[in-house]
């Protein structure tokens, strides 16, 4: 017998699924290697963003036409990609911002 894996995508609407559509079109242009970390297709229904996440709950996002990873900072909350974080004050968001921060 074979598995069957599901995708529930009965919370998106058109547009989010255009979007997830998108997500999915980059992933596949791009070199990163999620599926094998348990790559999910992720709709917020808050802020209506779709994203990709794995089990470590890293989040990547289109950020214009490329796919890149999208950061919370764990002590003062601000998010964004990581040029977003260049002019912030907390000294995580500087780290985040160089690249040398562990962020799971």
């Amino acid at each position: 017998m074979s598995d069957v894996y599901e995708v529930d995508f009965s919370n998106f609407g058109y547009s989010e699924i255009t979007m997830a559509q998108e997500i999915l079109n980059a992933y596949m242009k791009s070199d990163l290697q999620l599926s094998g970390s348990g790559m999910k297709v992720c709709l917020n229904p808050n802020s209506g963003f779709v994203f990709l996440s794995d089990e470590d709950y890293n989040v990547w996002m289109l950020n214009g036409e490329n796919l890149e990873q999208f950061y919370s900072c764990p002590n003062c909350g601000h998010e964004g990609f990581k040029e977003e974080f260049e002019d912030q004050e907390c000294e995580d968001c500087k780290s985040i911002f160089k690249g040398d921060f562990d962020v799971n």
